[in-house]
């Protein structure tokens, strides 16, 4: 009968503590890396973040859905067409107004033009080269969000704005609602536009257009080449969206790569067009599996470090 050392049995039991130790090191790093990931200054870092790589529809999902006009109008305004504008999240609390939550956010405006600087001085949230801004924190579902205070001049515009996504033929806008007057621009079929819906004529609609320094410009359009308006939203899918594509997508391959070996019968009875399809068919779920994992790790590295992977 073999005898265990007691040393052996020491060494056993060490080893498992120093494994015990490394696992619960581990998990609690998890754990503070997700807490803090999902606290309400991260939010904030993340929509930031988001923005400041030109990613608006990825910024979306930290942002209060009923303010998603108040996004896609700012970064129309202010970040489409600035690739080295950003806005850097320097320092920030969480203040508590009785059930409201806020995060007092101070902000580096890096490389931003003087109609960035001067729409937030008009807000009186400017002062010593920082953007002082004020984040209401909004619950629903268990997720937190961002609300966004970046409104604009009503006297320009109101507050009903809605997406023209769809039209029939090249449109001419023009100064004012009559077929007499000027034609300012003209925008391709099929191109996409704001359109302030309070305007009270049956035969004209209202287009806005923003120019490089972030100036809104008014313009009219017959209605007859608008069929299609909504209202602004995103498109966005999180890691763990990303993930279950992603699981659904190696399923489909394993699934295909399982059966082929019986598909091989018919494949060759079908002759060189069968093989190319199905070729093709291998080729587009690889690509698929790719693509989706690429996204899977982006988001993870951005949702845990705020790391944007290229492209």
């Amino acid at each position: 009968m073999n005898i265990v050392s007691s040393s052996k049995i020491k060494n056993w039991k060490d080893l498992l503590s120093f494994s015990s130790n490394r696992m619960i090191v581990f998990f609690g790093f998890l754990i503070f890396l997700f807490s803090s990931c999902h606290s309400e200054t991260g939010k904030v870092k993340k929509l930031l973040g988001r923005l400041n790589a030109g990613e608006v529809n990825a910024s979306s999902k930290y942002v209060w859905p009923e303010d998603y006009k108040r996004l896609y109008i700012f970064h129309q305004r202010f970040m489409a067409n600035k690739d080295l504008m950003s806005l850097d999240y320097i320092d920030g609390e969480v203040i508590e107004e009785g059930d409201v939550t806020y995060v007092s956010a101070k902000i580096k405006c890096n490389n931003c033009d003087s109609a960035v600087i001067n729409y937030f001085k008009e807000n009186n949230k400017y002062s010593d080269g920082f953007i002082n801004e004020n984040f209401q924190i909004r619950n629903a579902h268990d997720e937190n969000y961002v609300s966004l205070d970046w409104n604009w001049d009503e006297s320009l515009f109101s507050q009903n704005i809605k997406l023209c996504k769809d039209t029939t033929a090249d449109t001419k806008l023009r100064s004012n609602p009559n077929a007499e007057s000027e034609v300012v621009k003209v925008i391709d079929k099929n191109s996409e536009f704001l359109i302030d819906e309070n305007m009270d004529n049956e035969d004209w609609g209202k287009a806005i257009l923003f120019d490089e320094t972030g100036g809104a410009h008014i313009y009219y359009f017959p209605k007859s080449t608008s069929k299609l308006k909504s209202d602004i939203g995103f498109f966005s899918i999180g890691w763990f969206g990303g993930l279950s594509v992603l699981v659904l997508a190696i399923v489909a391959i394993i699934c295909f790569v399982v059966v082929f070996p019986l598909l091989m019968v018919g494949l060759f009875k079908a002759g060189a067009d069968g093989g190319m399809q199905a070729g093709c068919f291998m080729f587009v779920l690889i690509l698929i599996i790719v693509a989706v994992g690429y996204e899977f790790l982006e988001n993870l590295l951005f949702e845990m470090f705020l790391i944007n992977l290229p492209l």
